[in-house]
């Protein structure tokens, strides 16, 4: 299978994530990525098995919806032998993390991806994340598959520094920073 782009970004995004690899990265008409070179590190071979999985296909959907923080773990579904995943992502706030946490540009696109393959590769069919407000009003998340996901895909890059955000929703779910 693949790793697919689609949505709005789609082409600035290929060009953000070529700077977090040595690999030299192409978007096709379709939104398939692929690749061509040597992996240098483990960031490169990651996204070599990424692209490369036969079971798992991570589609990433680029967009400028309000209600997405950064990154959106929209769960996956098991069709036959391969697991298509789906994430939504708002690349100019991911772009935003990485210069405000100091993180090389493209760590918090990688995490998406690589959140959104863990997801398909641990746990098939897992649900969209999902979460509610707590007593303080703040938003909470017991979506294991999530959490799972997420925590190892921030664990596997060094540079990746998890975003402490604060957030408001206001009545129509927009949310402001």
């Amino acid at each position: 299978m693949e790793l697919h782009f689609s949505g709005t970004d789609s082409k600035d995004a290929i060009s953000e994530l070529k700077k977090k690899t040595n690999l030299r990265l192409k978007l096709s008409s379709d939104g398939a990525v692929t690749y061509k070179g040597k992996p240098k590190n483990d960031i490169d071979k990651k996204l070599i098995e990424i692209i490369s999985s036969t079971a798992v296909d991570v589609n990433v959907n680029f967009t400028t919806d309000s209600k997405v923080t950064g990154g959106s773990f929209d769960g996956n579904i098991k069709d036959g032998d391969i697991v298509r995943t789906q994430q939504r992502a708002h690349l100019a706030r991911l772009l935003q993390m990485d210069s405000w946490y100091g993180m090389p540009e493209g760590t918090s696109l990688f995490h998406e991806i690589l959140e959104s393959y863990i997801g398909g590769v641990e746990s098939p069919n897992a649900p969209p994340v999902s979460g509610r407000k707590d007593s303080s009003g703040n938003y909470e998340t017991t979506s294991v598959e999530y959490l799972n996901a997420h925590s190892k895909a921030s664990k596997f890059d060094s540079n990746f520094i998890e975003p402490i955000i604060e957030i408001t929703v206001d009545k129509n779910a927009n949310i402001e920073f």
